[in-house]
């Protein structure tokens, strides 16, 4: 990861080789950076619209210079061998790089040749890794795998210090000047996870940071030189009061799942960027002690297929088998209201279109409906023996749909005129595989997963309209809001088609284990997918632009899989239910800014 100078652009390398280029500020992607070979390290360059990439390919090892405005390489410069790290002179004028060769080197960056006319870019003891300019242009600092760190004046060529190694075998990973050049600051690998910090003039040390648990691996100062950032291995980002030597308490900047591969600031200091091995990208509002989405877990226990949003997006309605349906102000997560008079011992809720029926699922298979108008009992039916894990209505509210799931994974689902509440045979229509239909806005289709794939069939004549097949048995459905498009959670990935032509628009993966569910948001646009993300198996929803088959945002999790998620019906508010129970409610802003840059996004 890199960011650009002016803070206005980040450079992200994909695992296939592309360089992937955002606006971070609006959360949209300008462009896309190829030449079929692999970037191992990459740079802005100071005062113009280049990118520095260190790639491979068949031919060998190279430095390609970008112009960010036509996203071609403009200059390519051979290496003898791989560069890891390099970095650019503040003027913009020299470029230093470290290689698989024990010698850094040295370019000039407007004629692309090789400078070794430095007496302290002699043969170095170890692999180097990490260069670094001073901001004023006239140190190089180079870190060592052995953890020395080499000082040279760059006016004359002349080595200035060393600084000795202070544990033997921890390698330099991160440097960082203050703005001043004053001081230094360096982060070490494998077993030290001590912060250094140097006076840059004499390498004398000014003392340390402790708090990490594993490497560091990114340091940055804020430009009051006073507050430094810290990535790690942990996967913890810390801040320091670089005076006091002591940590600053937030437990704000939480939420990556692996080590941090990239941190950078902004010219203000008022955002932070950070990438990790997790694969996300954060972006932090420091000023504003905000980021991304707010998010609430419910103090209940909540089944794990729905809990309905009312038409203006305030309240959510959650049935819980210890406590009664309680109704809850979605902006600020707070039980309004119970309804102890349906009891307890409930399993699912849903609620009606015109919001003046609510059915309550039991656990005992029992089905009750209640008038929100009159707050009375209207209806108890009991289909079933077994616990009721789902209800929706359909139809416009005609009818209501029930399931009830056996543990021999024999599936019940039944469908309920409201008008009688007498049962309306599904007909020729095989739902005996499936827990989560899906009916198709336009009342014209319902969507059947089963272990073969998806099946379309006709909802009013039982015909089976479509079949889109998959080797993996799909988990759950869902049209957008024009039924125009079916979205459905087969084995790690998000598959999308367009219904009519039936032709694969997406295929979207990121979980590290099977998806659960997906869901469309009002405007079908994005689409959300729950499951679990990362190389620790974290819980997530990914929130997508399936359009462009791009991640927009993941949001973590306490819970295990999610088995449903849904948008609130104005879009900016998205909840996951869990199988063990959990309900995690997360709020804008953050989906109103994606959603008001999406169209530029798709058009880099």
């Amino acid at each position: 990861m890199a960011l650009s100078p002016d803070g206005s652009l980040l450079a992200v390398r994909q695992p296939g080789g592309n360089i992937d280029l955002w606006d971070w500020a609006r959360r949209r992607q300008t462009g896309t950076l190829t030449n079929g070979s692999l970037p191992r390290a990459m740079a802005f360059v100071p005062g113009g619209n280049l990118l520095a990439s260190a790639n491979q390919d068949a031919k060998g090892f190279m430095v390609c210079y970008w112009d960010l405005t036509t996203r071609q390489v403009v200059r390519t410069m051979p290496q003898p061998s791989r560069v890891v790290s390099l970095a650019f002179s503040p003027d913009g004028e020299w470029l230093a790089t470290f290689d698989v060769d024990p010698r850094p080197r040295l370019w000039r960056v407007s004629t692309g040749e090789l400078v070794n006319d430095l007496p302290g870019l002699g043969a170095m003891n170890d692999l180097g890794r990490v260069p670094l300019f001073s901001p004023d242009g006239a140190t190089l600092a180079l870190g060592e795998m052995n953890g020395s760190i080499r000082l040279i004046s760059f006016k004359t060529g002349l080595l200035n210090k060393t600084i000795p190694t202070p544990t033997e075998g921890n390698g330099v990973m991160a440097l960082a000047f203050s703005p001043d050049g004053r001081l230094l600051a360096s982060g070490h690998g494998e077993s030290d996870s001590t912060i250094r910090l140097w006076d840059a003039v004499t390498g004398a040390p000014a003392g340390s940071l402790e708090g990490h648990r594993g490497w560091v691996s990114r340091l940055v100062f804020a430009p009051d030189g006073q507050t430094l950032y810290s990535g790690s291995s942990d996967q913890t980002i810390r801040v320091w009061d670089v005076a006091q030597k002591e940590e600053i308490e937030t437990d704000r900047l939480r939420g990556h799942t692996g080590g941090l591969a990239g941190l950078a600031l902004c010219r203000d200091g008022n955002t932070l960027v950070s990438c990790g091995s997790d694969g996300s990208i954060r972006v932090w509002d420091l000023k504003s002690k905000r980021q991304g989405a707010s998010h609430a877990v419910l103090p209940v226990r909540v089944g794990p297929y729905g809990a309905p949003f009312t038409r203006d997006s305030r309240h959510l309605i959650t049935a819980s088998p210890n406590d009664p349906v309680i109704i809850w102000e979605v902006a600020t997560a707070k039980e309004i209201q119970r309804l102890p008079a349906l009891g307890t011992n409930h399993h699912s809720v849903a609620l009606s279109p015109d919001e003046r029926l609510l059915a309550v699922g039991s656990l005992d298979g029992t089905i009750k409906i209640w008038d929100l108008g009159s707050h009375r009992l209207v209806k108890e039916i009991r289909p079933q023996t077994i616990p009721i894990f789902g209800l929706r209505f359909w139809d416009g509210g005609k009818t209501l749909l029930s399931h009830a799931v056996v543990w021999n994974r024999q599936i019940a689902v039944q469908r309920w005129d409201v008008a009688s509440w007498v049962e309306i045979p599904f007909g020729q229509i095989d739902v005996s595989e499936s827990r989560v239909l899906a009916q198709s806005p336009d009342r014209r289709l319902l969507a059947v997963p089963s272990g073969t794939g998806v099946k379309l069939w006709d909802y009013a004549t039982g015909e089976l309209k479509k079949v889109f097949p998959s080797q993996a048995g799909a988990m759950m459905t869902t049209f957008s809001a024009d039924s125009r498009f079916l979205a459905a959670a087969i084995s790690r990935e998000a598959r999308v088609w367009e219904v009519d032509s039936g032709r694969e628009v997406a295929a979207l993966s990121l979980h590290a284990n099977d998806l659960i569910s997906v869901a469309f948001s009002p405007d079908g646009q994005r689409l959300v997918t729950g499951g679990r993300l990362g190389m620790g198996l974290q819980p997530a929803l990914v929130v997508w632009d399936y359009t462009i088959q791009r991640q927009l945002i993941s949001l973590q999790s306490v819970g295990d899989f999610k088995g449903w998620t849904q948008f609130s019906p104005d879009g900016n508010a998205l909840l996951g239910l869990s199988w063990s129970g959990v309900a995690d409610l997360y709020r804008a802003p953050s989906w109103e800014e994606i959603e008001s840059n999406e169209g530029e996004q798709k058009t880099p």
